[in-house]
């Protein structure tokens, strides 16, 4: 019966933006992952060995089961459970503060260049919505010397795909950024956690307070594969540009993330928040822009990255955020997130 659940589970073949996609790059994929235990290739079936890995006939997949029976596959981001988040839109309804906080909460740590990616889910269950998102992190005004007159606005471009369990193929044609899985839901404890698992793509890794020091946020810097570094705090996180973290906060990962929770947790207790039980689990999303110099939308805060109106020297540095004007210009466009939607 297990034997026949996985078939299934793996013919349930999920293509985006594969026009020209075959039959026969569908079957190679689906038999090469057949000698897995189950439909996200979280291990090897049980005696398989060089011989039979070695013949797989994806490369990618061959790969990643020779290096699982080696002991040397890193799956610490690349693998990994996705519980669902309570809805931005949701949440600012019952704040009264607008639709602000972050839509890309579910960080991978993973680098999806261009090309084809397949990514294999498991627990997705029926009439539920769950998303890959790549945001283009790293998008230019087409002149730079007048980034505000950009023709694509100042948000986030990004590209979604629909996941699906099994196997989903994921073709990126205009660029490569990191991945990001978008599961909300109006009641997100009562939904069941995804398990999802990158076989391709590059692992970025991002730092989180809870796990991570700062020998491991100078680790996660120093072997970036993307420009840009995920990292999150209690009520904060931020996309910034390695090269930033590095000049402004190399060994200071833990005092900036600090920082930003302390000027957040500031506003928390003005809005009575934390008297009431109303703190947020949601974070707020900060993350570098190449338009304006700071500035609040609906995915969160932004400051920029370019030498128009450069911020990040402001807002980068643990030291400078929390004093004078630098303080003041975080803390504004953070307000704007928490600031009250009008009553008429």
């Amino acid at each position: 019966m297990k034997k026949v659940l996985f078939a299934a589970a793996v013919l349930n073949l999920f293509t985006i933006g594969l026009n020209a996609q075959t039959t026969s790059d569908l079957t190679t994929i689906t038999n090469s992952l057949s000698l897995f235990n189950d439909p996200v290739a979280t291990a090897l079936k049980k005696g398989v060995n060089t011989k039979e890995a070695s013949q797989i006939l994806d490369p990618v997949i061959r790969d990643v089961a020779l290096q699982m029976l080696k002991g040397t596959y890193d799956n610490s981001f690349k693998l990994n459970t996705y519980k669902a988040l309570l809805s931005p839109t949701t949440l600012g309804k019952e704040l009264s503060i607008g639709d602000g906080y972050s839509k890309y909460e579910n960080i991978t740590g993973v680098y999806l260049p261009l090309g084809k990616h397949v990514v294999l889910v498991e627990g997705i269950e029926k009439g539920k919505k769950v998303k890959l998102v790549i945001p283009n992190w790293e998008r230019r005004a087409p002149n730079p010397e007048e980034p505000t007159k950009d023709p694509k606005g100042w948000g986030i471009e990004k590209q979604a795909f629909d996941l699906h369990n099994g196997i989903n193929i994921v073709d990126l044609n205009n660029y490569g950024s990191l991945a990001y899985i978008d599961y909300f839901s109006d009641t997100p404890s009562k939904e069941k956690p995804v398990k999802v698992h990158f076989i391709t793509g590059k692992t970025n890794g991002y730092f989180d307070i809870k796990k991570n020091d700062d020998t491991d946020w100078n680790k996660l810097i120093d072997n970036a594969v993307f420009p840009i570094l995920d990292g999150v705090g209690e009520h904060i996180q931020i996309a910034y540009p390695v090269e930033a973290l590095k000049k402004y906060a190399y060994g200071r990962g833990v005092q900036l993330l600090s920082n930003y929770d302390s000027l957040v947790y500031r506003q928390h207790r003005i809005m009575g928040l934390i008297k009431y039980g109303k703190v947020p689990q949601n974070k707020m999303l900060s993350r570098v822009n190449y338009n304006y110099y700071m500035f609040r939308d609906g995915d969160g805060v932004a400051y920029m990255g370019d030498k128009k109106g450069y911020a990040m020297n402001l807002v980068v540095d643990p030291s400078r955020v929390i004093k004078g004007d630098p303080c003041w210009g975080f803390s504004h466009e953070v307000g704007h997130v928490a600031s009250d939607t009008a009553y008429v």
